[in-house]
């Protein structure tokens, strides 16, 4: 008798890892990311808000166009905040990315037809350049979805 009812513990026990195991644990949400991006002289740290951009949440890509006049300065751009809509705790709050380098960015030298040339660090010259930013880290460090944001610069 007591070794039907060790026997059925034991078949309930593994049962019951065999259910877990196939279930699998929760996994947690992920969220989109909407940044903000600032227009900064190379010597000159104080930035001009540009732009805010915001995923739509159909789409892995967000893509912007924006027009510079020509006043010979060197410019770049920079994710200067990033906030975190959909999260319930922290949806109103704008944060800036610490270490700086929380997304990957990189400035190109563009053609009319979006194809990328040459990488650059800044923009001054007339012309087409393409801005590129991606949440590509990890979602499993950051709890963020992939993102690509792609902002067309044109200097007039």
């Amino acid at each position: 008798m007591a070794k039907k009812i060790f026997a059925t513990i034991i078949v309930a026990i593994l049962l019951l890892g065999i259910c877990i195991v196939a279930t699998g644990c929760p996994k947690e949400k992920t969220h989109d990311v909407s940044i903000r991006i600032v227009r900064m002289e190379r010597y000159d740290y104080r930035g001009e808000l540009v732009l805010e951009l915001v995923p739509d949440g159909t789409s892995l890509t967000t893509e912007a166009s924006i027009e510079f006049p020509y006043d010979g300065k060197e410019y770049y751009l920079v994710v200067s905040q990033y906030n975190v809509p959909d999260d319930l705790k922290y949806g109103d709050i704008w944060f800036t990315p610490n270490p700086p380098y929380s997304f990957s960015t990189d400035l190109h030298t563009s053609s009319e037809d979006g194809k990328l040339h040459d990488k650059v660090k800044y923009f001054c010259e007339k012309g087409n350049y393409s801005y590129s930013v991606a949440t590509d880290y990890p979602s499993s460090q950051t709890g963020w979805n992939y993102h690509h944001f792609i902002i067309n610069i044109k200097v007039v």
